[in-house]
């Protein structure tokens, strides 16, 4: 790749070192000091550290206490994109990032109350089967969005009793502990217009599927 000079004659600056980490979507320039007696000085810009409305992308593996893996951006074939300082992700896995930078490399282990909160056996309950769609083959593991006082929900059916129908409100991981392995692959600034929607543009962000860590509905590491 071509360098350009800058200064006059004797001393100058020359942008000649361009580095690309494997895997890491991010570039390094070092400034070359070209000095008077010819030596070079180097000196690396600083690196960007994840602070609150920085855009931020990472892959992932997340695995439970019995070490099962549960997701992977390997799996979803994208990484983790999120604005950070929102809670877009798990309290704990955002706290561990804080401070980080591309190319870092992390293991997080993430207790219940830092994640999806422990189970609470009073969100179980039992319905009759006439509530869900008519003609509907309801089964246990099933997932239905269910509409309360206190708002919308989503339930898992763990049982079915004729037409009495057990479900559960706890989120699929409530009471576990999540183990996160974690590649910082990019840190940048993010525009006003993701900090006012909460999520990175063009970009695979957290609400596009069911990726672990983020606040959505339904799959693995999901709100």
């Amino acid at each position: 790749m071509p360098s350009r000079r800058f200064g006059s004659s004797g001393a100058g600056f020359q942008c000649s070192v361009y580095s690309f980490q494997p895997g890491i979507n991010r570039v390094y320039f070092v400034l070359v000091e070209l000095t008077k007696d010819r030596t070079l000085k180097t000196e690396n810009f600083p690196t960007m550290k994840i602070t609150k409305d920085h855009a931020v992308s990472f892959d992932y593996e997340v695995r439970n206490s019995r070490a099962e893996l549960l997701d992977s951006s390997a799996q979803s074939g994208n990484p983790m994109a999120y604005v950070h300082g929102y809670s877009s992700i798990v309290p704990g896995l955002e706290k561990a990032l804080e401070g980080k930078t591309a190319g870092e490399q992390l293991d997080v282990v993430v207790p219940p109350v830092e994640a999806y909160g422990l189970r609470d056996e009073r969100r179980m309950g039992k319905v009759e089967r006439s509530i869900f769609p008519e003609g509907a083959e309801i089964k246990p593991g099933m997932r239905f969005r269910a509409s309360t006082e206190q708002g919308s929900d989503n339930v898992v059916v763990v049982a079915v009793d004729g037409d009495i129908i057990t479900v559960d409100a706890n989120h699929p991981l409530a009471g576990e502990t999540l183990t996160f392995k974690i590649t910082v692959r990019d840190v940048r600034p993010a525009t006003p217009e993701e900090i006012s929607h909460g999520h990175v543009h063009h970009a695979h962000s957290h609400e596009e599927d069911d990726c672990c860590g983020g606040h959505g509905g339904g799959g693995c590491g999901c709100h």
